[in-house]
């Protein structure tokens, strides 16, 4: 984790700083890496041990992000650490905003291995130039080469080193000291690109793919490794002043707590066109088809009147005959069941409202002006009685719809099933009397064992001897015995 610490520094040593006449002050890119099961810092890094204020590329008061360095409020950012990465070999790549530069740490004590970019860079940049970059990443290593990737801003809004923004895959060759970028991606913007002033990032995929996210301009992409464009997000337009400091592409498996929501509707409960349904499951990712399941009873029995593949947030399904009652079934790609809507009653219009309804639903409601209102009209109306909200023939009991235990089995088990209740298991009800005829049975052979050779271990003996001592005589073993043949044991072992 990283932190900028506001620290009193001595600016007036360099005129470049302008500041004079007293202390300033100046911001330390802090990072460290703690381990989470203790809290304790594994290791820690400050840019002042290592790097004087000299080598920044962004003086006080020279951008936006730099300060003035005159008070706590407005420190110096000389540094602006924003990524941390680590190998295998425990060392660090940090990338510097404000230095226009890439460090590798050691893991050890913190000294310079090398650089790139900045004031005294490590390797010959053959290719390319870069500043203000981002989001800077170990690729590969081996001996003689390391390979990384990083966000190329290639500008902070107040300097430009680049024309437009790239996405970097560069290679360093430490035996001649120099590095390449092999792999360069732009968006695809009808600019023919765009320059980023700030945030942005460079993710490689597992499958060779990269995906950029193209910082204060909330945008981003997935490209091939040959730079074929296979994906373009446009979350907002640069002048709405969203941005998107880092994005990531990950696999993500959705499995929410709440139950699917349906809505049915029919124009009337004879509509020719019959009803349709409208399911959704918010956060679901894992449903790739519906049931639908109808009665006209809320207690059921509901049968299956049709299955719709999943086509976007919301589903929906028409059927031909209206019911009164209804769920939803979520299913997976291999068609277990995930998790059933709340039964649904079929909403139908009313008579002052079926005016505004078609066959798909109604018209989104109005205020009634006050030139329009009849006060008097409306004080002396009653609302239909069929229409009462209490006589819509809810029963609390019957919510939801049950599961049967087979598909609790066949479905996901982290799902949240309802369970069912008030059945008898008939197999495990055998299973269970079976298991109690063994072990009487089992009982009974010891006894006959035990009475044929009463060397057998003591230990033995004593326990059936107490766990005979709590059971009925029906098994025809006396109490006494038990203890007898114990007794006889210890003495046939004393006298041997």
């Amino acid at each position: 984790m990283s932190t900028y610490r506001p620290r009193m520094y001595d600016l007036t040593v360099s005129p470049k700083y302008r500041v004079h006449w007293g202390l300033g002050w100046i911001v330390e890119s802090i990072f460290q890496e703690v381990d989470i099961s203790t809290g304790k810092i594994v290791f820690e890094w400050r840019s002042l041990d290592h790097f004087d204020p000299s080598h920044s590329l962004v003086y006080p008061v020279t951008s936006d992000t730099a300060g003035d360095g005159l008070n706590e409020d407005s420190p110096w950012d000389y540094f602006h650490l924003n990524s941390v990465d680590k190998n295998a070999a425990g060392d660090y790549l940090i990338s510097a905003r404000h230095m226009s530069a890439i460090y590798k740490i050691s893991g050890i004590d913190g000294h310079i291995l090398w650089q790139i970019g900045g004031k005294t860079p490590t390797f010959n940049q053959t290719n390319f130039h870069f500043s203000f970059q981002h989001h800077a990443r170990f690729v590969s290593e081996n001996g003689t080469h390391t390979v990384l990737s990083f966000f190329n801003n290639g500008s902070n809004g107040a300097k430009a080193t680049n024309k437009h923004s790239h996405a970097y895959l560069i290679v360093i060759d430490h035996l001649i000291l120099t590095a390449t970028v092999i792999k360069s991606w732009n968006p695809p913007h009808e600019s023919g690109g765009i320059r980023a002033g700030s945030q942005g990032c460079a993710q490689m995929l597992p499958n060779g793919n990269v995906h950029v996210g193209w910082g204060e301009y909330p945008q981003f992409s997935e490209y091939t490794h040959d730079g074929a464009t296979v994906q373009y997000g446009v979350l907002a337009q640069r002048a709405s002043n969203v941005m998107v400091y880092r994005s990531g592409k990950y696999n993500w498996t959705g499995i929410p707590l709440t139950k699917p929501a349906l809505w049915t509707y029919a124009r009337d409960e004879d509509a020719e066109n019959g009803m349709t349904f409208y399911v959704s499951w918010n956060g679901a990712t894992e449903v790739k088809s519906w049931n639908f399941y109808v009665s006209n009873s809320s207690s059921g029995p509901f049968h299956q009147v049709s299955q719709q593949p999943k086509t976007s947030f919301e589903t929906s399904s028409r059927h031909a005959e209206v019911f009164a009652w209804s769920f939803a079934e979520a299913l997976d790609i291999k068609g277990n069941r995930l998790e059933r809507s709340e039964i649904a009653r079929t909403f139908i219009p009313s008579s002052t409202l079926l005016p505004y309804c078609d066959d798909d639903g109604c018209l989104s409601p109005a205020r009634v002006e006050n030139g329009d209102y009849d006060t008097e009209a409306a004080d002396q109306s009653s609302i239909a009685f069929e229409q009462l909200s209490i006589n819509r023939g809810y029963n609390t009991q019957e919510y939801y719809a049950k599961l049967r235990v087979s598909d609790v089995q066949r479905g996901r088990q982290t799902m949240p099933f309802e369970k069912t209740r008030g059945r008898v298991d008939i197999p495990s009800m055998l299973l269970g009397i079976l298991f109690t005829l063994s072990l009487l049975g089992c009982t009974s052979v010891w006894y006959h064992v035990m009475r044929s050779r009463p060397a057998i271990v003591t230990p033995v003996a004593y326990m059936f001897g107490v766990v005979q001592n709590s059971m009925p005589d029906f098994l025809g073993l006396p109490r006494s015995n038990i203890y007898e043949l114990a007794n006889q044991q210890e003495w046939i072992a004393n006298e041997f």
